[in-house]
């Protein structure tokens, strides 16, 4: 798990949105237009930015990140019950499930990746910068609104097979904003009438996913799901070659959403 460092020296009260997504390497790229090109619309129209984070990094993954899994099946080695167990919102996340690995880097912040408050602030803001100034404005005021206390994010990727799922939770202390979000979101991508509507999560009603328009030709699809559990809003990428998983990526999202509703339950 690896904590981005604060930067010393800035005050909370002050406006801190460093380039913190500076478009990283891109050791393989794959038909990243034809993937990524839809979605731009829909990225810019989320009021509060940065929610689609993913979308606009397809193909852009470091596949040489190592995936080294914290979360060992029963069996593994002895050394493996010394890991450090994570903590805060990181012990939110679901642990990497047996048949998985850590997967890619998600942009330039690692496969397993806290941010603290300021940096998640930072990172929402940036996905408004190519606004107008009057909207972006708006958008940074949206993302004050939520009071985002952090954010976590891990990837994952199949052992033995291509699917790729990207999870992002961010803890707010404004659920209600919160929730106007996540619905927010999905709403817009209904209107929109060029995003696949994906499959339902069982149990979870608020949760929403949609798939990349069909006439896409690209070799990669994509699913997004938003949702909401309590105080954390709820972000899932993935992709994959065609035929696209979408169940397997659904059952990961419902896994990801027990662990939220039921930390003490969940196994």
């Amino acid at each position: 798990m690896t904590e981005q460092p604060a930067t010393p020296g800035t005050s909370e009260s002050e406006e801190w949105a460093p380039e913190i997504l500076a478009t990283p390497k891109e050791p393989r790229r794959i038909n990243r237009r034809l993937v990524v090109g839809g979605c731009a619309v829909l990225a810019l129209a989320v009021v509060a930015g940065g929610s689609v984070w993913a979308l606009d990094r397809l193909g852009e993954a470091d596949r040489t990140a190592p995936t080294v899994v914290w979360a060992e099946p029963k069996g593994g080695s002895a050394g493996d019950d010394k890991a450090t167990p994570p903590k805060g919102l990181a012990a939110r996340l679901l642990p990497v499930p047996h048949g998985y690995e850590l997967g890619p880097d998600i942009g330039e912040f690692g496969n397993d990746t806290v941010l603290n408050k300021r940096q998640a602030i930072a990172v929402f803001k940036e996905g408004g910068r190519d606004l107008p100034s009057a909207q972006r404005n708006q958008s940074n005021k949206a993302v004050d609104k939520l009071k985002l206390q952090g954010v976590a994010m891990r990837s994952y990727r199949i052992s033995k097979g291509g699917l790729v799922i990207e999870t992002r939770l961010a803890q707010i202390q404004n659920a209600g904003k919160g929730r106007e979000l996540a619905n927010f979101q999905s709403e817009f991508a209904e209107v929109l009438g060029i995003f696949r509507k994906g499959p339902a999560i069982k149990g979870y009603k608020n949760a929403r996913c949609f798939l990349m328009p069909k006439e896409s030709e690209a070799k990669l699809d994509a699913m997004f799901c938003s949702a909401y559990q309590g105080d954390v809003l709820v972000s899932a990428t993935a992709y994959g070659v065609k035929p696209f998983d979408t169940k397997e990526a659904a059952t990961m999202l419902s896994k990801q959403l027990d662990l939220l509703k039921s930390p003490g339950e969940y196994v």
